[in-house]
């Protein structure tokens, strides 16, 4: 089974689509070594891009990625991949996940503080929850 009978052209980050088939495929596998190099450039997609910086930060930013991570979920609904129903369930949860998130980001602090109570085990880690919310104070936005 090949990646070309997908069309992987709905996603920018072609490298997380490969990853994601392989864990479909019981083909996902960590090596604790290095095996390339990472050369960053003025177009990365993802890691550190200096020219994009801006645009990653503050709640705008944050909103932007949310909506990126959905685009990402839809994506995989609609490329070609045959999905199981408990991956379907997954994908649904994130996005779930997701859309919540955004909406309780376009509220002010105390309303993010007690919104995001209800949605914290989507957060993978903490950082996420704190970077959210000091984005709000940066914005002075309260309620």
């Amino acid at each position: 089974m090949g990646l070309l009978q997908y069309n992987i052209e709905l996603f920018n980050m072609h490298d997380r689509f490969i990853e994601f088939v392989a864990c479909l495929n019981k083909g996902f596998y960590l090596c604790n070594e290095y095996l390339t190099d990472y050369r960053i450039h003025g177009n990365n997609t993802a890691g550190l891009n200096l020219s994009h910086t801006k645009l990653r930060t503050g709640r705008t930013g944050r909103i932007t990625q949310i909506d990126k991570e959905r685009d990402y979920l839809s994506n995989l609904q609609s490329c070609g991949i045959e999905l199981s129903l408990d991956v379907l369930k997954i994908i649904n949860k994130h996005d779930n996940y997701y859309l919540k998130r955004r909406k309780i980001l376009q509220q002010g602090v105390i309303r993010y503080i007690a919104g995001s109570l209800n949605i914290l085990y989507g957060y993978r880690d903490n950082k996420i929850w704190f970077g959210d919310l000091l984005s709000l104070i940066q914005e002075r936005k309260i309620f």
